[in-house]
């Protein structure tokens, strides 16, 4: 695996990072929640290791932002102690957006984790229902999601046939299971069939209308996306249609009876306004999309 924003993997990092270990030993406390959302996101590192890799990568983006910029302005012969301390502080910001940004990963990386489960669950539950519907024991229906193509499922799944073929219960992987998912439909799943277990219920019928709530409660979220197009729809005709027309209308009137004169500085702020709009906005509509739409 790849380490964020760095050029190398997470193993070559974390044996770089090393050094920073004093210091992320300290740094932990504010985060009581990061080995918990670095097992769910699926990254292999405890979360003292994880913290120093933050901390190389930002002392890393800070001299390469503060270093590069004085290099140019020395190249240029424009090199003052005020401009120097505008690209400290600047090299500053940089390093510290880095390390805010791999504060903030693990919980993202966790959550579309478990969007990537919940898309893929529907497919893995037909699956595991018709198996043992037709008689294959549950652990064997098991073995077979853990070795087919079911993404983040697949994976979890696996980690749990080892720990059974390992001497652990059924039941007892399938409760670490639901310790280490971010998913509320896997958590539910788990739950569900260590009771039937348990209860000596059948896990086909459990997993039957497990699956059956799965899906009415995704087409339950795919009507409401829906619904929720039309205000977007009318929302980006607004701020991203009908404003920017109306703007430069006005301005060239304005600029036409000399009331304002238009500079190519305010055609260009209008440029990164209508840019910045596009980009929020169907960044905003594509994080709103249900996982049944996103695709396998």
């Amino acid at each position: 695996m790849k380490a964020p924003l760095l050029p190398f993997s997470l193993d070559l990092a974390k044996r770089k990072a090393k050094i920073f270990e004093f210091m992320s030993n300290t740094l932990i406390n504010l985060f009581p929640a990061l080995d918990e959302n670095l097992v769910k996101a699926g990254i292999r590192l405890s979360g003292v290791e994880y913290l120093s890799i933050a901390i190389f990568a930002s002392l890393l983006y800070f001299f390469a932002i503060f270093i590069f910029l004085i290099a140019v302005a020395l190249y240029m012969q424009k090199l003052t102690i005020y401009l120097a301390i505008r690209y400290l502080f600047l090299g500053l910001i940089v390093g510290f957006a880095t390390f805010v940004y791999y504060a903030a990963l693990p919980s993202v990386r966790a959550r579309k984790r478990a969007e990537m489960m919940e898309r893929e669950l529907v497919f893995a539950l037909r699956d595991m229902t018709i198996q043992i519907k037709s008689g294959v024991p549950f652990f064997d229906a098991l073995v077979f999601i853990a070795e087919s193509n079911y993404g983040p499922v697949s994976e979890e799944f696996k980690k749990v046939v080892k720990e059974v073929s390992s001497g652990l219960s059924e039941e007892e992987a399938l409760a670490r299971l639901v310790k280490r998912t971010e998913s509320f439909y896997l958590k539910q799943v788990a739950w569900q069939v260590i009771s039937a277990l348990r209860t000596g219920r059948s896990v086909g019928d459990t997993l039957e209308s497990l699956l059956s709530d799965l899906i009415a409660d995704q087409n339950t979220k795919v009507r409401r996306f829906g619904q929720e197009l039309n205000l977007w729809g009318v929302i980006y005709m607004i701020f991203g249609v009908v404003i920017p027309t109306i703007g430069v209308v006005f301005l060239a009137l304005l600029s036409l009876y000399g009331a304002l004169a238009v500079t190519s500085s305010t055609l260009t702020l209008l440029i990164i306004y209508f840019l910045a709009f596009q980009i929020i906005f169907f960044t905003s509509i594509r994080s709103r999309i249900p996982v049944l739409l996103a695709g396998r």
